[in-house]
């Protein structure tokens, strides 16, 4: 305890009103120890039904589409078609949610959407933004 991490440390806030974590892929197996003394523990509060998860998604999407906006991160027609079912496939069989029969079925199939509305968000706050720069012109 704790168990090393593979690659992946999540920064982010956490108060009473909101939630929002960011991944920094790094290439460390150790915590740093500027982040090891008095972090606490990570808790980890699954969804317990499924209306749980569909109500939580758009926050979800919506603060991820922000995120990668904000990033200088664009999206097109072929993100919006192909990233949707890449994620499934890539959940679904590489990740083995077919294992899970029908609740991994879905599982996959709620996070392939969530894909598609996060690109298609990103997609419309691109074609704003560039609206915006057309009739600044």
């Amino acid at each position: 305890y704790p168990d090393e991490i593979g690659g992946i440390l999540w920064f982010g806030t956490d108060d009473a009103a909101t939630s929002y974590v960011t991944p920094i892929y790094t290439s460390t197996t150790k915590v740093p120890d500027c982040f090891r003394v008095g972090n606490g523990d990570l808790l980890h509060y699954s969804y317990y039904e499924i209306d749980d998860l569909a109500r939580r998604q758009p926050r979800y999407y919506q603060l991820a589409a922000q995120s990668a906006f904000d990033a200088g991160r664009r999206a097109g027609m072929a993100a919006i078609v192909l990233k949707p079912c890449w994620t499934f496939v890539r959940d679904y069989l590489l990740r083995g949610g077919f294992r899970d029969g029908r609740a991994g079925y879905i599982l996959c199939r709620m996070n392939a959407h969530y894909t598609f509305m996060k690109y298609t968000t990103l997609l419309q706050k691109c074609s704003a933004a560039k609206q915006g720069k057309h009739h600044k012109n």
